[in-house]
Parts: structure tokens; C-alpha cells; sequence
């Protein structure tokens, strides 16, 4: 108890030392790329994806998932971090459940509340924040408890490992109008590096739902709300990589000029639209995809330079537009959209009351083998259908 009362005292005193001695500054913006609005349509797969894999993920009294907020991929399996049932939960490639990992309670081990999960692939275990205790939590792939991290600066956001370090975004709300990004290292002392300050109007708790943090090869990426900015972490700075203009749905601007009662009323106005938050960045060499606060998901073709907003992704021989709001971790070329179980079931049964009315005269919906058979074989209470998008 006294070592951990001294390191938790000490990680505060290097904290303290540091940002009293050091205000790190952002560069300059990138070139700014405008984004087409009004296209937020479906998109057919052929856009941007080569394939695409439909999973069922089995559904037991173990494996039920309330919510999928992030999806961690290794060699030998996906983890679902669900922040509802407060847990990781782990599945094979063809869907089947390996194990849960849920740790909550009030004892050393354990957390009081799960707030997310992050995967430090080369140690192969979990890093799960819990902030009723200020602190994160390290698992091993089996569940077992590894390590605590304590972590009593501010409210982390959005973390996610990188070459030893756990990348941290602070929630903005905890520190009058500034938050910190920050990285702490995984070994020894649990160092914290302050990365940037942003200063930013804290007028409103409307958030984008999603991480503002993301990942292409090793790079981090960062995002804030009311900012139309995608940074990279170099040396421990933030340098601009994107910089986005949403046309009439700009509100950052906005953001700084309009006092509490007017930027609510402007947020909430829907015929308006305003963008005021990017998240769950996910990069490859040809394109960049991320979420905003609208519906669907924004994609950018880094050849063309084009960047366009969809609804939801259609598959060929797959009657549904599935949609993709999902965080993703060492994904790869993958990226991932769902289909609800109900909304595939209900379908599923209405095209067979068509065909049991129609007959011979039915015209028959052409439907890939794989969905049909998970369609044929899907209870609406079910865990979702995930769809592996395989990117160009």
C-alpha cells in the first residue's frame, strides 16, 4: 500500500513538473479537403472493398453482446469491447466464442466500471480503464490480472497501445476548457508524457460517439470535438494530417463564437447538420475512413483526393445496408459494418411468408449462400452479424 500510494504521489509530481515547464503548441493546418455531404447515401461494396465476409457471432449466456464499441483484432481471434455488459468479449474467425473477460467488482483485481478496452498486441493482453478508480487495468488474452496502472490526472477518453506506450485522450469536460493527450509507458514506473493542450470552448457535453483515437500502421492518430482536424503524434507533438471542411455543416468556428444557450441551440438544430466531431480514424495506404456525428461513415480516397459520406455499405446478393459506426484495432485492411439480428431475422421471415403467398409465381431474391444460410438459421435476440470488409 505505501509503494502504491508513493508511485500514484509521484506519477502527480512528474505531471506537475512537466506541464508547468513545458506548453506544447500544434502546427499549422494541412491542406484543407472538402468533404461531400450529399452523397450520404448507400454505398455499393465495389467502391472501396475487394470482399466482404459475413461472420455470426454465436450467441450463448456468456457471449451475449449489449453493445459493440470496439473491435481488437489478433492472428487468432477479434476481442468485442461492450462498455453495456461491461466486458471483452472474444470470438474465433468463423464466429464462435472463445471466452469472456469480465472483471467487475470492488477487489484489487477488478474494475468498478468498465469504460473501454485497448490491445497491446505484443504482450498480448488487454488494457481496460476503469474510472470510478482512476486507473487502468491490464489482462492477460486468459483474463488473468497482470497489472494496475493508477491513473489519477484526468478523465481518459480514448487509449490505445503503440510500440510500449498507452496512448491516452483525455475527456475535455474534467479541465476547463483544456485536456491533455498524453502517453504513459507500460513498464516500470508508468511515466506519463504530456503530447498537447488543446484549448477548446467547453460549452456543451454533446460528444461524437466513438474514439478520438486511431491508428494507421504504428502512427497515431487524434481527433477533438468541434475541430475539424485529424492530428498525427510525432516526437510528441500533435502535427495536423487532415483538415476537413464539412461546407454549411462547419461548426467550428461557431464553436468559439457562440456562448452555452446558442451553440446548444445550433447542435440541436437537425435541419442545420453540424459536424462537431471525427472519431474512429481508420487508415490504409489507398483511403481514410472515420465516423462524425451524423449517421453512416465518411470516406476519403487519398489518390483522388475526394472524401464523400455514406449512409451504409451495400453487398452484393445481400438484400440489407448494413452500417458501420464500430472503433477498430490492429485491423488491418479490414473494416466493419453490422446488421442487427432482428433486422435480419425479420427479413428473413417476411421473404418466406412472400414465397409461401406467391408460389410458383414468387420471383425469388438472389441471396450469397453464406447470408441466407445465417439468415435461415438467425433468432431475433441473436448477437449481431458482423461484416469483414476487406479494403482495396
Amino acid at each position: 500500500m505505501k509503494q502504491l500510494i508513493f508511485k500514484s504521489l509521484s506519477l502527480c509530481a512528474i505531471l506537475t513538473v512537466v506541464l508547468s515547464c513545458q506548453r506544447v503548441d500544434i502546427l499549422p493546418k494541412a491542406e484543407i479537403i472538402t468533404v461531400d455531404m450529399e452523397s450520404a447515401h448507400p454505398v455499393n461494396e465495389e467502391e472501396y472493398f475487394k470482399s466482404t465476409d459475413f461472420i455470426a457471432l454465436e450467441t450463448n449466456e456468456n457471449s451475449l453482446i449489449g453493445s459493440i464499441d470496439k473491435i481488437m483484432f489478433t492472428d487468432d481471434f477479434f476481442a468485442v469491447a461492450d462498455t453495456r455488459q461491461s466486458c471483452i468479449i472474444l470470438f474465433d474467425y468463423n464466429g464462435k466464442h472463445i471466452r469472456t473477460i469480465k472483471r467487475l467488482g470492488r477487489g484489487p483485481q477488478e474494475y468498478v466500471q468498465f469504460t473501454g478496452a485497448t490491445l497491446d498486441l505484443e504482450n498480448k493482453q488487454f488494457v481496460v480503464y476503469d474510472d470510478q478508480r482512476s486507473r487502468f487495468l491490464v489482462y492477460s488474452y486468459e483474463g488473468e490480472w497482470k497489472a494496475t496502472i493508477p491513473y489519477k490526472m484526468l478523465l481518459a477518453d480514448s487509449y490505445m497501445v503503440r510500440d510500449g506506450y498507452l496512448y491516452v485522450v483525455n475527456a475535455d469536460t474534467m479541465t476547463e476548457e483544456e485536456y491533455l493527450v498524453s502517453k504513459v509507458k507500460l513498464s516500470g514506473d508508468y511515466e506519463i508524457t504530456p503530447i498537447a493542450d488543446f484549448t477548446m470552448p467547453d460549452k456543451t457535453y454533446h460528444q461524437a460517439h466513438g474514439e478520438k483515437i486511431g491508428s494507421y500502421g504504428k502512427k497515431v492518430l487524434v481527433s477533438e470535438r468541434f475541430n475539424n482536424i485529424i492530428y498525427e503524434v510525432k516526437n510528441d507533438k500533435l502535427v495536423p494530417r487532415y483538415t476537413f471542411d464539412f461546407g454549411a455543416q462547419n461548426i467550428e468556428k461557431l464553436a468559439k463564437e457562440l456562448n452555452d444557450e446558442q451553440l446548444e441551440e445550433a447542435i440541436t438544430d437537425k435541419e442545420k447538420g453540424y459536424v462537431y466531431g471525427i472519431t474512429n480514424m481508420l487508415e490504409t495506404d489507398d483511403y481514410l475512413f472515420f465516423n462524425t456525428n451524423h449517421a453512416g461513415f465518411v470516406a476519403l480516397d487519398k489518390k483522388s483526393g475526394v472524401a464523400r459520406a455514406h449512409q451504409t455499405i451495400r453487398v452484393s446478393q445481400c438484400p440489407l445496408s448494413s452500417s458501420s459506426s464500430i472503433a477498430l484495432e490492429n485491423a488491418g485492411d479490414r473494416y466493419v459494418s453490422s446488421l442487427p439480428a432482428l433486422l435480419v431475422a425479420t427479413y428473413m421471415s417476411r421473404y418466406k411468408e412472400y414465397l409461401q403467398e406467391k408460389g410458383d409465381a414468387a420471383e425469388k431474391q438472389e441471396l450469397r449462400e453464406d447470408f441466407a444460410k445465417i439468415a435461415s438459421n438467425i433468432a431475433f435476440d441473436d448477437n449481431p452479424v458482423l461484416l469483414i470488409h476487406h479494403i482495396k
